[in-house]
Order: structure tokens, then C-alpha cells, then sequence
């Protein structure tokens, strides 16, 4: 009889019950990635495209409910748990008898972070932008002033509601703004 070599993932790894961590456990379920209430633009881009890519897989392999745990354990879980230093935390989480397909997409978007911190390079720098003019929207003339001043800029600059107009050449407005 033939045995049915099953996908052993590389670089996923088993939930481990933490220290001291008291609540629901997932033993079954390896580890994806996680974010905190003050998880940075970066985190939250790569939770969110790895959490789409994730269901995407999911749902183009669903059978029989176990997309939504309807028969069984859910194959893709966002544990949530509230923590004394961050407020709030979230673990996503891969069963370890999903199908293939999604332990296989699971394994490959925590091999690419090992490798390179972005999963989605348009996607972070879309949130970077936003966050940039979000900023110099609401800090005031003032504060615009004094962030033109440090980066040699015309303080003139400060009256334009878009910060790309005072923008300079090596960026370093952008860096000020998104507190690099």
C-alpha cells in the first residue's frame, strides 16, 4: 500500500505555550505571525497582506466547511489575547491539517520575512505615504516650520497642504514625518 507523504513545513513552528500564559491553548497550529496594539506601518502591512494571501489559499482549497471550522478545527485562526504591556495582541495561526496548499503558503510568507522584512513593498509604501501627509496635515504651521528648518527647506513651504510641495530631494521631510 502506498503511504501519502504529507507536507512537512520548514520554516513554520508549533505554538508553544508561553510562560505564563493562562487561556485557550494551539497546540495543533503553527505560528504565522503576530501584532500588538502598537504593532508599526510595517507589521501592519505584512499581518494584512499575509492574512488576504493566507484566506485567498483558504478559500480556493474549502471543502466541506473547514474554511469557517464548521467540521473540524479552523485550518486559519487570528487568536486574540489582551496583554499587560501592548493592551491587545493577535497571533495568526496555520492548523497543522490544513491542506497542503495553505501550510505551503504559510511555510513560504515566513521564509520571505526571514529573508526580507516586507511582503508587500506598494502596499507598505502606500501606508508610508499616507501616514507622511497624515502627519503634516494635522502638526500645524508651526511644527511644519521647524521640521522645513531641519532639513534646510524654505519654511515658506509650511503653508502647503501637501507636504510632496516641500519635499526634498533626498527625502529626509518624509523621514522627519514618519519619525526616522
Amino acid at each position: 500500500m502506498d503511504t501519502i507523504e504529507r507536507y512537512v513545513p520548514t520554516h513554520l513552528n508549533l505554538w508553544k505555550l508561553p510562560k505564563y500564559c493562562v487561556g485557550e491553548t494551539f497546540e495543533n497550529y503553527y505560528v504565522v505571525m503576530g501584532r500588538h496594539r502598537d504593532s508599526d506601518l510595517l507589521d501592519e502591512s505584512n499581518w494584512e497582506r499575509a492574512e488576504t494571501m493566507l484566506t485567498d489559499v483558504l478559500l480556493a482549497h474549502a471543502t466541506n466547511g473547514q474554511a469557517a471550522g464548521e467540521d473540524g478545527p479552523e485550518m486559519l485562526k487570528i487568536a486574540r489575547a489582551s496583554h499587560w504591556a501592548v493592551g491587545w495582541c493577535e497571533t495568526m495561526l496555520v492548523h497543522k491539517d490544513a491542506p497542503e496548499a495553505l501550510l505551503r503558503e504559510a511555510d513560504k510568507i515566513v521564509c520571505a520575512l526571514a529573508n526580507y522584512p516586507v511582503l508587500d513593498e506598494s502596499d507598505f509604501c502606500q501606508r508610508e505615504e499616507e501616514a507622511a501627509q497624515s502627519w503634516w496635515a494635522e502638526c500645524g504651521t508651526h511644527n511644519r516650520i521647524l521640521m522645513l528648518k531641519q532639513c534646510g527647506l524654505s519654511i515658506f513651504a509650511a503653508k502647503h497642504r501637501h507636504y510632496a510641495a516641500a519635499a526634498d530631494d533626498n527625502g529626509r521631510l518624509r523621514e522627519i514625518l514618519l519619525g526616522n
